[in-house]
């Protein structure tokens, strides 16, 4: 037969037990979702990687097509101002040349 002092210990050293079980179980469980939030981050943050690779291809693509653009019309303005200082050399050495001829 069991005395009480035994009974106690017994109950204490199962209710210890179980305590140990749960908090254990517990920690498994933090563990668990400690290796959910690294997988979702990494899934996650693939998928964001890839999402910011996509847009920047696209405002590289954008901004170049800009660019080119914009060093176009400054190559058609320059051939313009040229085309117009080579007019207006031509006619001054035709001027020039009327003047020495006329003298």
């Amino acid at each position: 037969m069991t005395t009480e002092p035994e009974a106690a210990t017994e109950h204490e050293s199962s209710a210890s037990e179980t305590l140990q079980d749960e908090l254990t179980e517990q920690g498994h469980k933090v563990w668990l979702a400690g290796l959910g939030a690294l997988a979702t981050v990494e899934e996650e943050g693939t998928k964001l990687f890839n999402h910011l690779v996509d847009r920047g291809q696209e405002f590289e693509e954008e901004r170049r097509s800009r660019l080119e653009e914009a060093t176009e019309k400054v190559r058609e303005q320059s051939d313009e101002a040229l085309a117009q200082l080579e007019e207006a050399g031509e006619e001054t050495q035709s001027a020039l040349s009327e003047s020495v001829n006329s003298a």
